[in-house]
């Protein structure tokens, strides 16, 4: 029993460590800008986009080490082409959840949104190139290619793994709003990977969330459009649908303990 806890305990440490070189190339980043006198405020968007490349390919180079004795892989899984496509539903339908969710419970007034030309300046680009791919990719390789997979190939349970992926992912947001949305789209990005078993599963879905909620941002379609009664509709219509996309997953995506 001991010795069962104590593995536990090392899996949950090793599936840390991701997260703090995660943290440590963040620091590095904006420390670098400060002594080359960068103002971090007025250029945030060019440092984001620099620390995400040079993470992306910090954490690639890793994992393609640490995924050769990867035994988190799926099986009998013929249709990959299915499953990105019903990653990218829920990425969507997750948005639009999360999104009008937090609006009908007050914890996030959605004001009419003011649409802007994303690319009128070069910040405003590097914005939104930022956002949609080089964020999620780069958060996706730390947060479910190595903090969530570790943990599961540790033998720590997938609750537990999604916990531990949740909360961390939340943190480095750094927003109560945004760690709140973070922690809950979390579940459903961990679900996927769970499932389907290949990192672009989760990524895919995190550019779609990034996407339409980009989208918004920019031209308010969404917000300005959609009345407040329609809203409870949208959120109880996005959750029947992710579980249907649910069942449709188990149904004919078979894992290798669901195998044994």
């Amino acid at each position: 029993m001991k010795e069962q806890k104590k593995t536990t305990e090392d899996s949950l440490v090793k599936a840390v460590i991701p997260s703090l070189l995660y943290i440590l190339i963040s620091t590095f980043c904006f420390a670098i800008a400060m002594a080359l006198g960068v103002d971090s405020q007025k250029n945030k968007s060019y440092i984001l986009a620099i620390e995400a490349v040079i993470g992306i390919v910090v954490f690639s180079l890793w994992y393609k080490k640490d995924i050769k004795r990867n035994s988190f892989r799926a099986v009998k899984n013929t249709r990959p082409g299915v499953y990105f496509v019903i990653a990218v539903i829920f990425g969507i339908l997750v948005c639009l959840m999360t999104n009008y969710l937090f609006d009908l419970t007050g914890l996030n007034r959605i004001p009419d949104v003011v649409p802007f030309n994303p690319f009128s300046d070069s910040n405003n680009a590097v914005y939104v190139v930022y956002s949609v791919l080089l964020a999620p990719v780069y958060e996706e390789l730390v947060f479910r290619g190595f903090v969530y997979r570790r943990a599961r190939e540790g033998g720590v349970e997938h609750r537990l793994s999604y916990l531990l992926s949740a909360i961390l992912f939340a943190l480095i947001h750094g927003d109560l709003i945004q760690g709140l949305y973070a922690f809950i789209i979390a579940f459903f990005l961990c679900m996927v990977y769970n499932k389907i078993r290949m990192l672009c599963a989760p990524i895919l879905l995190h550019v779609s969330a990034n996407t339409l909620a980009m989208m918004d941002i920019c031209t308010g379609f969404i917000t300005n459009n959609t009345r407040k009664g329609h809203r409870l509709i949208i959120v109880i219509c996005s959750l029947l649908m992710m579980i249907v996309l649910s069942v449709i997953m188990n149904r004919f995506v078979q894992t290798k303990e669901e195998e044994r």
